[in-house]
């Protein structure tokens, strides 16, 4: 009895926690619903590179022929295994050049993490434009400790990219702070 109810335990928990985001903070939800407007839009592109994907939370957003996971924590992958089993994924870093290019490449609240080194942040962006493929898309957050990098982000991403999309959510939407 006692293994059922930890079993179902476990399935409540990945549901509320992978699904519905319970525990999450609101601009963290808005972002995840902004991922997965955009990712709707982009289902031609053959192969997505989820960096930073965790236990593969996002997968289920990526219509794409081809998912790669990429995460610093082995573990965490293969705990996202119990639930995507045939996902193709890989161990690697943001700060060093990634295994795999995509033809959209996903970074969403990677770079925001307290764990991340905000004066690694224009590495961090060159790596992930490096794995986008020719005509192909870049969708990622930064945060309050990295959007003093934003003037160098936006060159970096006008010399690589044809059209940029920003939007601003959470603390960046306060009025003292000028909009891109």
């Amino acid at each position: 009895y006692s293994k059922l109810m930890m079993n179902l335990k476990n399935k409540i928990k990945i549901f509320l926690f992978h699904y519905l985001r319970v525990k999450r903070a609101p601009s963290n939800r808005l972002a995840t619903l902004w991922l997965k407007k955009d990712l709707s839009k982009i289902r031609e592109y053959s192969t997505a590179v989820d960096v930073g994907c965790g236990k593969f939370i996002n997968k289920r957003y990526f219509k794409n022929k081809n998912y790669i996971g990429i995460d610093i924590n082995e573990d965490i992958l293969k705990g996202g295994l119990r639930i995507y089993p045939d996902t193709k994924y890989c161990c690697g870093t943001v700060l060093k050049k990634l295994a795999f290019n995509g033809d959209i490449v996903v970074a969403t609240l990677l770079l925001t993490t307290e764990i991340f080194p905000v004066d690694k942040t224009i590495s961090a962006i060159n790596n992930l434009v490096e794995a986008v493929n020719n005509n192909g898309s870049l969708i990622f957050t930064i945060g309050k400790r990295n959007y003093i990098y934003k003037d160098q982000i936006l060159k970096v991403l006008n010399d690589n990219f044809h059209k940029i999309d920003i939007r601003q959510y959470g603390n960046f939407n306060k009025p003292s702070l000028t909009t891109l």
